[in-house]
Formats: C-alpha cells, sequence, structure tokens
C-alpha cells in the first residue's frame, strides 16, 4: 500500500503516491479525474518497476494547459486561455519542492506524463523545459493551432532522455479542421524527436480519444521506464492512419 499524501498548491490539488522511499523514477501527471491508484495498478499490471507518483487534479484544464490564447476550436465554450507557460513554471517551483518533501527525487529520472490536454502539456514541455527527461503523451491535443509551426520554430530544449506519444487511429476522423490534423502533427512531432537523436515512439492505439485513457497512459509509462531501465519494451500498435 502506497503513502498518500495530499495538498492544495496555487487552487490545484496535488496528490503524492509514495511506493518506495527510495530514488526510484517519479512520475508527475495532471490529470482531469484523478487516476493515481488505477495508474499504479495498471503499471503493476503490465510488469513496471517500482516508481513514485504525483497527481495534479482540480485545475482549469482548458486555461492551464493550452500554450498560447486561442478561440474556440471544439465547442463556443472553449476557454484557450495559454496558461502553460505558468504551469510549467507551478510544476517547477511549487509540485517538485513539495514532492521532494516526501520522496528522495533523482531529477535524472523524471516523467512528465498526460493524456488529452495534458498530453499537450508533455509535448509543450519537450520544447520549454528541460525539468523532465521522460514525457509521455497519450492521445495528445497535439491538434492544438499553431502547435507544429513553434515546434519546428523553437526546438528541443535540453536533452531528453525518451519521448513517447500515442493516439488514437480514429481520432484524426473528423470534420474539423484541427482535430483532422491530429495524426500527421503527432507523427511530424515523433519525427522531430527522432531527428535530435532521442528514443522515441510513436504508437497508434485502437480506437477514439475516449478509449482506455489510464491504460493508454500506462503503456506509455511502460515504455520510458523500459527505455530507462536499458529494457526493449514492445507496445503494440496499429496500423498507421490514412494520410499521415
Amino acid at each position: 500500500m502506497a503513502y498518500v499524501v495530499s495538498k492544495a498548491l496555487s487552487g490545484r490539488t496535488v496528490k503524492v503516491y509514495r511506493e518506495s522511499e527510495y530514488p526510484v523514477p517519479v512520475i508527475f501527471s495532471t490529470q482531469y479525474q484523478e487516476q493515481g491508484k488505477t495508474v499504479l495498478e495498471l503499471l503493476a499490471n503490465l510488469g513496471a518497476p517500482e516508481v513514485n507518483l504525483v497527481t495534479i487534479s482540480d485545475l482549469h484544464w482548458e486555461e492551464d494547459l493550452s500554450p498560447w490564447a486561442h478561440g474556440s476550436v471544439l465547442a463556443s465554450t472553449d476557454h484557450f486561455t495559454g496558461g502553460a507557460p505558468q504551469y510549467l513554471e507551478f510544476l517547477e517551483k511549487e509540485v517538485i519542492p513539495f514532492a521532494s518533501q516526501h520522496l528522495a527525487l533523482d531529477p535524472s529520472t523524471l516523467i512528465l506524463a498526460g493524456y488529452s490536454m495534458s498530453g499537450l502539456l508533455s509535448a509543450y514541455s519537450l520544447f520549454m523545459t528541460d525539468d523532465f527527461p521522460y514525457l509521455v503523451s497519450a492521445s495528445g491535443s497535439l491538434w492544438f493551432p499553431g502547435f507544429l509551426p513553434f515546434a519546428k520554430e523553437q526546438g528541443i530544449k535540453g536533452s531528453p532522455k525518451a519521448v513517447y506519444l500515442s493516439l488514437g487511429d480514429t481520432e484524426s476522423h473528423s470534420r474539423n479542421p484541427y482535430l483532422k490534423e491530429n495524426a500527421s502533427v503527432t507523427s511530424a512531432i515523433a519525427g522531430l524527436s527522432r531527428e535530435a537523436g532521442i528514443p522515441t515512439a510513436l504508437i497508434w492505439e485502437r480506437g477514439g480519444h475516449f478509449n482506455e485513457p489510464a491504460a493508454r497512459l500506462a503503456r506509455g509509462l511502460r515504455w520510458v521506464l523500459g527505455v530507462m531501465r536499458g529494457e526493449d519494451i514492445k507496445i503494440e500498435s496499429r496500423k498507421t492512419p490514412d494520410g499521415v
């Protein structure tokens, strides 16, 4: 049973799951609905090594995780205000120090992992900070307007050790002009990572955006943990979607 401690930081809920008192890898995962226990159980079922986990929830999802302000994309209620730079600073200056009070942190084994807009944050961090050497973007919202041009112009920050990107193989089956580009953008981001010499996985999952979010995230985490240990972890991938 993990030791669990929770604290409100800047209006968000930060929860630390300590499975080990030793400096094992630490996962930082921003979640729409807190699922720390589920993720740890899935990792155990996948034969993952021992990890510690920090979840962040109860945030303003679109506001905090959008890299810059933009008008409506999916619905008239969209509220993309561009808070991701400040959110990365929040992780650096508040979340990591809080976690270090309860965990033995080794900065070389920190993982930033997320799904949907949180997956976009992981991909965005690849070009913004070197705080997290391992990155997991599961079904990331890489369709976000302007993200690919930004990534190409900005360039990769630091020396990441592994990048995992996944997307459902039907997620780009959309009439929305942004969503329909998600597969090609995700593939292009994987290409930038590979060109930089970073171990990179690009996995096409079965189905749409809402199929098995926690399981998709866990598979990505298992892969980067394998890279960390020098293991060749095989993750089943579907056929590359048409048009990519």
